[in-house]
């Protein structure tokens, strides 16, 4: 949906725009779309169509806006200090954008009262002002689908929401969106630390559109079909990361039982990975403003100090004290992400038990080898 393509249409279509748009005689509706396949589309969309059947013009409210070519923005991303804007666009190219990329689009239209439509009237005039359209977007909890939930709790005044799914955190209402995006799902879990533990409240709930659209669908407003995509063939990855950790850690236990020589290249490789990994992880959790990211138990594993390891195992011949300190440090590392609060998963186990394997490797090996023998006259 932020293609290149549909960038372009929707600011033409913000040009377009005209303030007698926003009219009394308008109607409004609630927008909710599908899923994408792109990351950034996995969890659906939410907008706000406005509809004046007297003057024919027919827009879409659309808080999902960005620039992903803008200067720097993954450096900003991965701060956290990524903006987003509120566009205008016209319903025919909203439409247009998501039968192309074939996700549904499902309309709530809202049986405002002259009152309520002019209060939505006035917030999205103010938040349309140029000096108002872009924000400081997080995924969490301030997004397109928490803007509209803001928007429409201010028109209604209603700020209560029925709850009766049994407790839930993020990361488990964040899970079925992802299981089919097995990658992206590892990647999640893996930056997104302790805090996604927190039991979520209905009202949280609705950074999620397709949430927004059953809660207001439980309020009474009922769903139409605006289009309906084509059943997509969900695939999961050929390789998910815990079939790729199985393979390997069956490699290495196999080269556990039976490696009679010790190579250090192999370890070496996991060390400068998983340090590397714990570099980005690191700060992402110290210096992102992201809300999810600190304290995260997984730096224990992808530890950035690996990357040292890796440089003492190439440089250094002596290394036995060094592999058993690292095989207790793991092992302590992997007992405490399996009881602290935050939630772990198979693939980061495995990685786990991949490095222990290895190290459990290196121990056993040195072992076997033999001091040189003295010779006396």
């Amino acid at each position: 949906m932020k293609k290149a393509t549909f960038i372009i249409l929707l600011l033409l279509n913000s040009v377009l725009f005209k303030g007698a748009i926003l009219s009394t005689n308008s109607e409004f509706s609630l927008l909710t779309c599908s899923e994408g396949t792109d990351v950034y589309s996995l969890f659906g969309h939410t907008a706000i169509r406005v509809n004046n059947t007297e003057t024919k013009e027919d827009y879409v409210f659309n808080y999902g806006l960005f620039n992903f070519s803008s200067k720097h923005f993954i450096w900003k991303f991965v701060k956290g200090e990524t903006y987003y804007m509120l566009g205008v666009q016209s319903y025919e190219s909203f439409m247009f954008s998501y039968q192309v990329e074939e996700r549904s689009v499902w309309e709530q239209k809202l049986n405002l009262t002259p009152d309520e439509k002019h209060k939505l009237i006035k917030i999205l005039a103010t938040d349309y002002k140029p000096e108002n359209r872009t924000y400081l977007y997080n995924f969490l909890y301030n997004n397109c689908a928490t803007k509209v939930r803001d928007d429409l709790e201010k028109t209604f005044d209603i700020h209560t929401y029925e709850d009766t799914a049994p407790p839930r955190t993020f990361r488990d209402i964040l899970q079925p969106y992802l299981k089919h995006a097995t990658w992206t799902r590892f990647g999640i879990n893996l930056a997104l630390g302790e805090p996604l533990e927190n039991i979520i409240t209905q009202r949280e709930k609705l950074f999620l559109p397709l949430e927004l659209m059953n809660a207001y669908k439980e309020k009474g407003y009922a769903i139409t079909t605006l289009y309906q995509a084509e059943p997509q063939n969900s695939k999961t990855s050929f390789l998910t990361p815990a079939q790729v950790f199985i393979v390997l850690l069956i490699i290495l236990l196999i080269r556990f039982f039976k490696a009679k020589d010790l190579k250090n290249w192999p370890l070496i490789i996991v060390l400068f990975i998983t340090g590397i990994g714990g570099l980005i992880l690191s700060f992402i959790s110290f210096f992102s403003i992201h809300p999810a990211v600190f304290p995260n138990y997984n730096i224990l594993i992808l530890q950035p100090l690996n990357i040292l390891g890796a440089f003492y195992l190439i440089f250094f011949k002596k290394t036995g004290i060094f592999f058993n300190l690292y095989f207790i440090y793991y092992l302590i590392a992997l007992l405490i992400i399996l009881i602290v609060k935050q939630a772990t998963t198979l693939p980061i186990i495995l990685l786990t038990l991949n490095v222990i394997t290895l190290l459990a490797t290196h121990i056993k090996i040195n072992r076997k080898k033999k001091p040189p023998e003295i010779k006396t006259a």
